[in-house]
């Protein structure tokens, strides 16, 4: 009898001892596939824009075609409430969009400083044409995130959508830029925007969004 008890015991300690590392084993694997935000962010994260180059030529040949200082045109155009001479304004809007050129040229040349300080003189300086203002909140958004300075991303990616516009294409990953901002100082707030990108079917990152959940 004392021997049976003594091997019951032994039996039952021995249980004891595979459950817990079996329990230890789960949590090791566990650990090993949760990935920090610093990971998610590495694999998860383009700091590109597709067509950059394209849109930058886009607007390099309205540089080109404007009409410059012609004084002796008369043509007048109403321009911010005052009437002035149409030669004046081609000067103005030369000047706008070159301003604009040379950040998004920034940008492409992974200038981040650079490009984020000639974008906020952009946006500080024209909030019109509506199209141009937006293009450039998001690529200061962009630079901003780029260079780690999350709370100016998060400003002008939150700026750039929820004002209207047709550009469903930067409007979709500007959805996705800012949820993996927010990873890197508010992934709960993350979770949630991710949950909410994986349940639009017209989101080009609904799946990534998914998998994205999976690791929060």
């Amino acid at each position: 009898m004392n021997n049976t008890m003594k091997s019951n015991t032994v039996l039952k300690n021995e249980t004891i001892q595979f459950s817990l590392f079996l329990f230890l084993l789960s949590l090791l694997i566990f650990s090993s596939c949760k990935q920090s935000p610093e990971q998610l962010f590495e694999q998860h994260y383009t700091n590109t824009v597709p067509n950059t180059k394209e849109v930058i030529s886009e607007y390099a040949r309205l540089i080109i075609s404007s009409r410059g200082d012609n004084s002796k045109d008369t043509a007048t155009v109403v321009f911010q409430g005052e009437r002035i001479a149409k030669f004046e304004f081609d000067i103005l809007e030369k000047a706008r969009v070159d301003t604009l050129v040379q950040g998004l040229k920034m940008f492409d040349n992974s200038k981040w400083d650079d490009a984020q300080t000639q974008l906020t003189k952009y946006i500080k300086r024209y909030n019109q044409p509506l199209d141009d203002y937006k293009l450039a909140s998001f690529y200061l958004a962009k630079s901003s995130l780029n260079n780690q300075d999350y709370a100016n991303a998060l400003k002008y990616y939150d700026e750039f959508t929820n004002t209207a516009g047709d550009n469903h294409e930067l409007m979709d990953m500007a959805s996705w830029d800012n949820a993996i901002c927010y990873l890197m100082v508010d992934p709960d707030k993350a979770k949630t925007l991710f949950e909410n990108i994986a349940g639009d079917n017209g989101s080009s990152y609904s799946d990534e969004a998914k998998a994205m959940i999976s690791y929060l």
